[in-house]
């Protein structure tokens, strides 16, 4: 706990059986709507490869909308695919080593994200064994996420000469209590008195899912507000805003765990926007924000459980101009479930889904801005319509594609991720 503090100072799952998946071999492939083809032939950027091992970015040179901006948003398709976690890390590394990147917010807690921006920065691979991600199993507990993160730490090791080191922070609750608890009490036992440590440690240890848990992080906030004067003049101000920052993450992760899911998720999204408000005003570059497709999308009205997104608050804040919201769409192939170690098929959706429109082009990936797109057209005026895609490998949820993102990359295979 103490080598932590010390380091960190200084600086939904798819149904149980699917249909098979469709079946296009070779050269056979028909377009189910020939003026979508059209459209998506002459308009979509195919993509050479996913992988962040591709040593040819020209295929992103010539998608020039992610080139300008102050914040570009990656969406996420689903939790258990490993091709997701791939085009991620290719695309943030383009972005970051070329374009002027140079924060990127992960969907994590912020105690989550401090072990994580330790390792970055070091290349300790304890700080990996460290983390405690109590999340979707297919998202945190598998191979691809630490290769992921191997990613990133290989990103900063090969930057180019004058770019900076890449910042990571979390915005998402933490989920993962043990992190934000354990920087926490590391801070007090560090900065604190007999008498502060025999106060403060009680309180953010606590972390139950109960309402007792919950109000003792509410009041270690408090204390630590109270006292700043103390503690600063022990730590300094860096540190102290971000133990600060840190407990208050862990009381508002306890207050989201003991209320009903579905009465506390718009309070998550907007614990989500506070976040990225204050790390915006901290940063130094441009900005990557990484979040599930619901997340960063600039229409959320038919999301679950809350009607007002990350994606919807930032676009609102920074304008049109200053924003690429990217979501990722894949059309078919299989995925670990959200819970659990458990592969299951995914089918490919039928005629009218988002995915289908996409699977017209015949290509296995690609790139798409909807800036192509006009109302009314044949080939392109789906992107206007409300339609269904799919989420986590469920294949109804609703969406307005050119509402909700700026553009979409897409992928027609996936593959499940592998469980640790």
């Amino acid at each position: 706990m103490l080598r932590l503090w010390l380091i960190l100072a200084l600086g939904c799952g798819g149904p149980e059986e699917e249909e098979p998946a469709l079946d296009r071999p070779g050269d056979k492939f028909v377009p189910e709507n020939l003026d979508v083809n059209e459209y998506l032939v002459q308009n979509a950027v195919p993509l050479d490869s996913l992988t962040a091992s591709h040593d040819d970015d020209s295929d992103l040179e010539s998608f020039d909308v992610l080139q300008s901006g102050e914040v570009v948003m990656l969406g996420e398709p689903d939790h258990g695919v490993a091709e997701a976690k791939e085009a991620r890390l290719r695309l943030l590394g383009w972005l970051y080593h070329h374009h002027g990147v140079t924060d990127y917010y992960i969907e994590a807690g912020r105690g989550q994200a401090n072990l994580i921006q330790a390792y970055v920065s070091s290349g300790d691979e304890n700080y990996l064994d460290d983390l405690d991600i109590n999340d979707y199993a297919s998202m945190a507990r598998v191979v691809e996420t630490f290769d992921f993160y191997r990613g990133l730490r290989d990103l900063v090791v090969t930057r180019p000469a004058g770019v900076p080191e890449l910042r990571v922070r979390g915005y998402d609750l933490d989920h993962g209590m043990r992190n934000a608890s354990e920087y926490a009490a590391g801070y007090v036992e560090t900065w604190g008195t007999a008498e502060q440590q025999d106060t403060a440690l009680p309180l953010v240890t606590c972390t139950d899912w109960t309402f007792d848990c919950e109000d003792a992080a509410f009041e270690a906030v408090d204390l630590l507000e109270t006292d700043e004067a103390i503690w600063v003049s022990a730590s300094g101000q860096d540190a102290f805003d971000e133990a600060l920052g840190v407990v208050r993450s862990l009381a508002q992760t306890l207050h989201f765990y003991t209320r009903d899911y579905y009465t506390v998720t718009q309070y998550r999204e907007n614990t989500m926007m506070e976040r990225f408000d204050e790390y915006y005003a901290q940063k130094s570059g441009r900005v990557v924000v990484y979040g599930h497709n619901f997340h960063i999308s600039t229409d959320a009205s038919n999301a679950p459980g809350w009607r007002y997104a990350l994606g919807e608050h930032i676009r609102d804040e920074l304008g049109d101009d200053e924003v690429y919201a990217l979501g990722m769409f894949y059309d078919h192939g299989s995925h670990l479930a959200s819970y659990g170690t458990e592969v299951s098929t995914v089918s490919a959706p039928p005629t009218g889904h988002l995915e289908a429109y996409l699977r017209d082009a015949g290509m296995p990936m690609f790139l798409l801005d909807f800036g192509t797109a006009v109302a009314g057209d044949p080939g392109s005026g789906w992107v206007f319509d409300e339609i269904s895609c799919m989420a986590n490998g469920y294949p109804d949820v609703a969406l307005n594609p050119g509402a909700s993102f700026d553009g979409v990359l897409f992928f027609e295979e996936a593959t499940a991720t592998t469980p640790l």
